[in-house]
């Protein structure tokens, strides 16, 4: 056969020879192709794995520093951590070891960055200057809650720290801290990640500082100092920053040292970021690549080296083998991809059940599609069943803004009141709760690996019903202890202060901080030396005490309060501390004293007015006893002149006693009233005195007495103006009081200028009299000036009158602008002291450019015997006995009188005598009074000479008088003499 032709059978054999190669490459086409999606697929399952660990890892972190952060807020609200006082150690002691099997230390830092205190306590730590780290520098800029990076704390060791911001009222005072080892956090919710052979866990900050890792490498290292140039890791930071979670794959070198064998090559890796406050952390779980899919290394190597052998020995049958171990491949893979599933859903469905946070799935159109147990019993709901039919975003907590950020692929947190009857009457599902309870709920979209595509959501809810009740009263009652009026105090089983509230330091003058840990005798005076404190706390401890105590402020004053205590008892009934609720009751304690003495003064005023008013009876008795008595002996036929004449002085002088008793009821009626008016006028003091000094000479010398008088007045200042008759009433009070209970001895009279004690002071005049009388009692001279106090005076046989007429004197000294005063001593002939008066009294000197030209009358000089014309006069008065006295009086005057018992007569009488030269007006008339008579009558007689005559004759009825148009103006009882005097000055009458 040439060799050119066609050879079939070798031919055959080229192509049998073609067909193991072509089978072999065919062969292992398909091998990889199936190779490939197995790995893929089997990383993709795996890495899902990972998300889901690094998401429950994540999450606790997260709880740990949100639950962390409330703790230490609550705590920051307590006035002893705001103040630093001693009880906060024990605050801050009490957390610590609540919670040291997470942290190492609670520290409290002032507004500067100084250490306070720490706990453990540190001694060579209190006073340490951390302001230069840079968490502390941002805490103190920004006020606001910090966590920091991992750096080397002044404890020494590698730590994170979480502060929150100390607030007094609105004044940053400093922070409160938690300093965490990062060792403990990291093995805590990272350690529980299960990984084998060269995997790997790491906690990064935001800047690429490492924080935690499963190798144990050095914490507070970044990310670039183990990937040594590697230009991934800088990538890997950027895809965290944009990314919420996810995988990433890097070359050799990444998360490892330098000179580690074992971990070069590629490594895959899953990341989780999760948000704290100022920062966020991320979570990685690190692979090598040819860890995940070891298994289907191996299966691939040994593939090879088979069908390598096949093709030297069975080329033939390569493709039918080859297909046969095809077959038995997959399903090998299939079983370990399901293993590793099977596993991973085990985990899952471990951590699902046991959770005590409720978990709850979602399918991307919000209904529900699985729940663990603890989310079911939180909302009433009996079997699973009951709730597939929920739609997430129908539900009564979650308002529009929060549905459109999870629907934007948001995660959410918030606390939110949850109302069951809303969902009963909307009838959203089966519930066996009613009423309302408090929720904490984080809800995550679930994402697919591109996180563009929303598959699911997961929510997480937490019941804090109990918490926020806790928090309400805690703040309720922290409220109502501060706010509260009385000064409330809470101390130990000491006695030692732990609590105050404002209204304790603003009575004691203390702030809280200088109270907290004193005993409570330090409120105790110093010279109470009585066990009182001790057996409060006795009867304290047996149920409570109350009672009255006195207390001392800060500035040393004493004051009383009632106090009231009780003791302090947790739910099982142990005494924690003792309570006590005071107020200040200064207030009511002199509201008593002077409810007692006003009850006291009252019953003396009534003792005294009832002693006055028997006193006023005798006094009034006497005098009309010795009227009516001796006017009815007058009547005897057989009297002789001088015994008539006898009996007519006693009938004047006890008619002159019981006038100047009823002047005196009078003058002391209106000055109580208020009735009483000054009238100023010019006034001679000078002739004043001499007056007097004339006028009660006589009686003086009559009772064996001497009388002087004494003037030392500048003649500038011998005419004032001042009210001419209560100076002269004052005098005649002073002048007869020192005659009366003066028996033997001297009465001097005198007045002069009272010496000036300050600067620019007014000039007065100071008047007195000193007698040598019986005296007064020390203890009596600040009484003697009060409303009847004479009728208190036990030797009532020698004093006798009203008590009225030092009160009127005084009364009228103070309205005339002066002061008056007295020294006395009483007589003691045992020990041969003299007794003796001085009374002073002083008025202002109001002067004119030029004296006034005062008339000098002396009445006693006029008897109205002889005058050189007789005079038509009208007397009106409405008493007989009034009209044929004055009638008597005035017979030298010529007898030619008209007499009227009405102001509408007296009128009527002048109209028809215009030729009247006087008339004798009384006031006091029924009908027509006598001042409105006088105004008519001077409507037609302008020239008729009128006097006014009254029976009160206080001051202001002269004014009234001369206001009507009277000419003058007279009291009664009218005196002869002074009527007389009176008419010869308005007629200037001659005798």
């Amino acid at each position: 056969m040439r060799s050119g032709m066609f050879n079939p059978i070798k031919m055959r054999f080229y192509l049998k020879y073609l067909l193991v190669p072509f089978v072999l490459v065919l062969f292992y086409l398909l091998f990889y192709l199936v190779y490939e999606d197995v790995k893929y697929r089997t990383i993709d399952e795996f890495s899902k794995e990972q998300l889901i660990l690094a998401e429950t890892a994540a999450q606790g972190i997260y709880l740990f520093f949100s639950d962390s952060q409330a703790d230490l807020f609550f705590l920051a609200q307590f006035t002893d951590l705001i103040e630093g006082s001693e009880y906060s150690k024990t605050l801050m002691a009490n957390y610590y070891e609540s919670h040291k099997d997470m942290f190492e230390a609670i520290t409290r830092v002032d507004a500067s960055g100084t250490i306070m205190f720490t706990y453990p306590e540190r001694d060579s730590l209190i006073g340490k200057d951390i302001s230069y780290q840079k968490h502390i520098k941002q805490l103190l800029s920004t006020q606001q809650p910090v966590i920091s990076d991992v750096f080397e704390s002044v404890q020494g060791y590698p730590s994170i720290a979480l502060h929150v911001p100390v607030f007094k009222n609105t004044e940053f005072v400093g922070s409160l801290a938690l300093l965490v080892p990062i060792t403990t956090l990291g093995t805590r919710y990272l350690g529980k990640i299960k990984i084998r052979g060269t995997g790997s866990v790491w906690l990064l900050t935001e800047n690429g500082i490492e924080l935690f890792s499963s190798l144990k490498q050095d914490a507070n290292k970044s990310l670039f100092n183990h990937a040594q140039d590697n230009e991934n890791a800088e990538a890997l930071l950027e895809k965290i920053r944009v990314e919420h979670s996810g995988t990433f794959k890097s070359k050799q070198g990444l998360f490892m040292h330098v000179d580690d064998v074992a971990g070069k090559g590629e490594n895959l890796i899953a990341f989780h970021r999760t948000p704290l406050g100022n920062t966020y952390w991320t979570i990685i779980v690190s692979y090598q690549e040819k860890e995940i899919y070891l298994a289907i290394a191996k299966l691939r190597n040994r593939l090879i080296a088979i069908f390598t052998l096949l093709v030297i020995i069975m080329s033939y049958y390569f493709y039918s083998l080859a297909k046969l171990r095809q077959v038995l491949r997959e399903d090998e893979q299939r079983k370990e991809a399901e293993k590793i599933l099977r596993e991973s859903e085990e985990k899952f469905r471990t951590i699902f059940d046991k959770s005590p946070i409720g978990i709850e799935f979602y399918n991307a159109d919000g209904m529900q599609i699985n729940a663990n147990k603890a989310s079911l019993e939180m909302f009433g709901i009996l079997q699973l069943s009951d709730v597939l039919k929920f739609n997430l975003f129908e539900g009564v907590s979650l308002d529009d803004e929060k549905k459109q950020r999870l629907r934007n692929r948001e995660q959410i947190t918030y606390q939110a009141f949850f109302d069951f009857e809303k969902v009963k009457s909307q009838q959203l599902y089966k519930t066996n709760k009613s009423g309302g309870a408090y929720f904490y709920y984080i809800l995550t979209p679930l994402t697919d690996v591109s996180q563009n595509n929303v598959y699911g959501y997961l929510v997480q809810v937490q019941d804090i019903t109990a918490q926020k009740k806790a928090e309400e009263e805690i703040t309720m009652l922290a409220h109502a202890l501060r706010s509260v009026n009385e000064c409330v105090s809470i101390t130990d089983m000491n006695n030692e202060i732990l609590f105050v509230n404002q209204a304790f330091c603003t009575t004691y003058g203390y702030s809280a901080s200088e109270l907290i840990g004193r005993h409570v005798h330090f409120f105790r005076p110093e010279d109470d030396t009585s066990d009182s404190l001790n057996q409060i706390y006795l009867t304290t401890r047996k149920g409570g005490w109350k009672g009255e105590l006195m207390n001392k402020r800060k500035d040393g004053t004493r004051f009383p309060i009632f106090l009231s205590t009780t003791v302090i008892q947790d739910k099982q009934g142990k005494v924690l501390g003792l309570i006590g609720v005071a107020s200040d009751i200064t207030e009511r304690k002199r509201s008593e004293l002077e409810l007692i003495s006003a009850k006291e003064k009252a019953e003396e005023s009534d003792r005294l007015k009832s002693a006055f008013l028997a006193n006023m009876s005798h006094e009034i008795r006497t005098p009309m006893n010795g009227i009516l008595g001796f006017a009815d002996l007058l009547k005897e036929p057989d009297l002789t002149g001088e015994q008539q004449q006898k009996y007519i002085n006693i009938i004047e002088k006890s008619g002159l006693r019981m006038l100047n008793i009823i002047n005196d009821i009078i003058d002391i009626s209106k000055i109580e009233a208020g009735l009483v008016e000054i009238s100023l006028n010019e006034t001679n003091i000078k002739e004043q005195l001499e007056f007097i000094y004339n006028f009660f000479k006589p009686e003086t010398e009559k009772k064996g007495l001497s009388l002087s008088l004494k003037n030392t007045i500048p003649v500038k200042y011998e005419v004032v103006q001042t009210d001419r008759e209560k100076l002269y009433a004052v005098l005649v009070n002073l002048v007869k009081n020192a005659i009366k209970y003066t028996n033997k001895g001297s009465i001097e009279l005198g007045c002069g200028m009272a010496a000036v004690t300050m600067e620019h002071a007014p000039l007065s005049l100071q008047f007195y009299l000193k007698d040598t009388g019986i005296g007064i009692a020390r203890h009596r001279q600040d009484a003697i000036f009060d409303r009847f106090v004479q009728a208190d005076i036990e030797d009532k046989n020698a004093l006798q009158g009203a008590g009225l007429g030092l009160s009127i004197t005084k009364a009228y000294v103070e309205m005339l602008g002066g002061k008056i005063w007295l020294e006395s001593d009483t007589r003691d002939e045992s020990k041969s002291r003299e007794g003796g008066s001085i009374f002073y009294f002083t008025i202002p000197v109001n002067i004119k450019n030029e004296a006034a030209d005062v008339p000098k009358t002396d009445p006693s000089d006029i008897n109205g015997e002889s005058y050189n014309r007789s005079l038509k006069i009208l007397i009106v008065n409405d008493d007989q006995t009034f009209l044929l006295y004055t009638a008597a009086i005035l017979k030298n005057f010529g007898g030619n009188f008209l007499t009227a018992k009405s102001g509408l007569e007296a009128v009527e009488l002048s109209r028809s005598n215009p030729d009247l030269d006087l008339i004798l007006m009384n006031v006091e008339m029924p009908g027509m009074n006598g001042i409105e008579a006088t105004r008519q009558i001077r409507q037609f007689n302008k020239d008729v000479i009128i006097i006014a005559q009254t029976v009160y004759g206080m001051s202001g009825d002269k004014e009234k008088a001369i206001d009507a148009g009277c000419d003058d103006y007279i009291s009664k009882p009218i005196v002869r003499k002074e009527l007389l005097a009176l008419i010869e000055k308005c007629f200037n009458f001659k005798k």
